[in-house]
């Protein structure tokens, strides 16, 4: 706490930001103009405006998702829906992630679906580089980065599921499906890394 107030997580954050802007520009124009954009950024309109974005977002990736699912695979279209259902599908799940965090609307329910989403596209996205796997092909180190994540994030949100359920909120049991389906999914997916797939449609 401070005589300003409580320092949020989005303070914190923003304060190495902060230290280094200010050591490169020593002058109290930065300090304004710093503080300036960061309670706009806590301020609720600004928030409220990511939420609708979130909201639009996810309305774009339905669209472009039917889109992707009834046309001819491979041509075009599809190839052009497909590209834009991903990056709306990520771009709400990390609006989710961002929304969840911040002043008044911190809420560890919907940031735990919204890396669960994030992986599911990123894990997705990057199944497709890896065809050659079933031929050998050995994955980079990094690959394994995501798998790690989502079974991490998983634990925490089988633990926050269990306890929503103690304190009889209902949410914790589709907090606790999400999060068995990604540990299980990042488990396959980690393993499948490891070893090489026999089939060569693995990827599909």
């Amino acid at each position: 706490h401070t005589r300003y107030g409580t320092v949020t997580g989005v303070q914190t954050c923003a304060l190495p930001i902060f230290c280094w802007g200010y050591s490169r520009n020593h002058n109290l124009q930065f300090c304004f103009s710093f503080f300036k954009i960061l309670n706009f950024v806590m301020s609720e309109d600004f928030i409220h405006k990511l939420i609708y974005a979130h909201a639009a977002l996810g309305g774009l990736a339905l669209l472009s998702g039917f889109i992707s699912l009834i046309v001819i695979k491979g041509n075009t279209l599809h190839r052009i829906s497909g590209k834009i259902f991903f990056y709306a599908m990520l771009s709400g799940a990390s609006l989710a992630i961002i929304i969840s965090v911040l002043p008044q609307h911190k809420n560890p329910f919907l940031f735990s679906i919204g890396i669960f989403s994030s992986y599911m596209i990123l894990s997705g996205k990057r199944i497709l580089a890896l065809k050659k796997l079933f031929k050998g092909e050995k994955p980079a180190l990094t690959e394994f980065f995501l798998p790690g994540i989502m079974i991490i994030t998983g634990a925490g949100m089988l633990i926050y599921g269990c306890k929503m359920i103690l304190n009889d909120n209902n949410n914790g049991i589709v907090l606790i499906v999400f999060a068995a389906i990604g540990i299980m999914m990042s488990v396959r997916d980690f393993l499948m890394l490891r070893s090489k797939p026999a089939d060569k449609k693995f990827w599909l």
